[in-house]
């Protein structure tokens, strides 16, 4: 006992003197396989044709108001393997093929808790007018991030499901498609256009369906669809705080009659109605008749 208690307290000794080592480490940080990102830029050659004019860059997003994207910092991490990914100022980034990191299956880490980002694949040809995009872009981010797996994430069970039963193809080609496009700003409807041929789509169709209730609250914590739908809030409730009315009570009152008299059949006031009659002679011989008639009437009321 007495042994032990000596050999303790040197040991206790010797590590108030060492130098203290401090390991910071992000706990759940975000990570993605490289494998599969490399796999997505395989796919992208693969399938070139269907954005010839675009590059294919992976872009991170942010999946909460507080999260800034612009200091993330990125590396492709294996059990030897570290190396520095640098992310363009839009949050846009490239990797470069490495054979050691694809034998150790390395991972793309962020410095970010899992749940505060998101990736997705960015395919944009060059040259479009704003707040435009091709649809030759968009299914091709589709299939390349469906393939790197840069979607939402689920839980480890659900994500393994996901991945296994649906493929980039057939899943992208769905009449019903749920993957999620970020835009530059929260959307409310869309407007497809191809020559002649228009089409539009509202809000309920978008948002991954959430808006008609085909995405249950249970789900939202973890697809991306939360994330989007906070900042297109956001967006009305600071929209709704710029708005004025710089109208006068007057243009209200005129606005209000001219609603008045889009709904009426026939809006009449008394003395235009009187200077109508009046200049017409059969009609005010007929208005005459008015006050006999209703005494008659109120008469054989009171007698029944």
């Amino acid at each position: 006992m007495r042994l032990a208690l000596v050999a303790f307290l040197l040991a206790a000794a010797h590590t108030a003197g060492a130098e203290t080592i401090v390991v910071s480490a992000l706990r759940h940080p975000v990570d993605k396989s490289y494998r599969k990102m490399v796999q997505g830029m395989e796919l992208f050659a693969e399938m070139h044709a269907l954005a010839p004019n675009a590059q294919l860059r992976y872009r991170v997003l942010p999946r909460r108001r507080d999260t800034d994207t612009h200091d993330v910092a990125l590396q492709v991490v294996g059990d030897t393997v570290k190396q520095p990914v640098m992310l363009a100022a839009d949050g846009t980034f490239t990797l470069g093929r490495d054979a050691k990191a694809l034998a150790e299956d390395a991972v793309v880490s962020a410095n970010r808790p899992a749940d505060s980002m998101t990736w997705r694949a960015d395919i944009r040809t060059p040259g479009l007018p704003a707040n435009t995009r091709r649809l030759g872009d968009l299914r091709l981010e589709c299939r390349v991030g469906m393939r790197a797996g840069l979607v939402s994430q689920y839980p480890g069970l659900l994500d393994l499901f996901f991945g296994a039963v649906q493929s980039p193809a057939s899943y992208c080609s769905e009449r019903e498609v749920r993957y999620l496009f970020f835009a530059e700003q929260p959307i409310f409807g869309v407007t497809l256009h191809y020559g002649e041929r228009r089409q539009q789509m509202s809000a309920a169709r978008l948002y991954a369906a959430v808006l008609r209730g085909e995405t249950p609250q249970a789900e939202r914590r973890y697809c991306d669809c939360q994330a989007l739908l906070d900042r297109a809030y956001r967006d009305a409730v600071e929209r709704q705080k710029r708005l004025r009315l710089l109208v006068s009570p007057q243009d209200i009152a005129r606005m209000a009659d001219a609603h008045l008299r889009s709904q009426s059949l026939v809006l009449l006031s008394r003395p235009a109605l009187r200077r109508f009659i009046d200049t017409r002679p059969w009609l005010a011989r007929l208005a005459a008749w008015r006050g006999p008639v209703m005494r008659r009437l109120r008469r054989r009321r009171t007698m029944l």
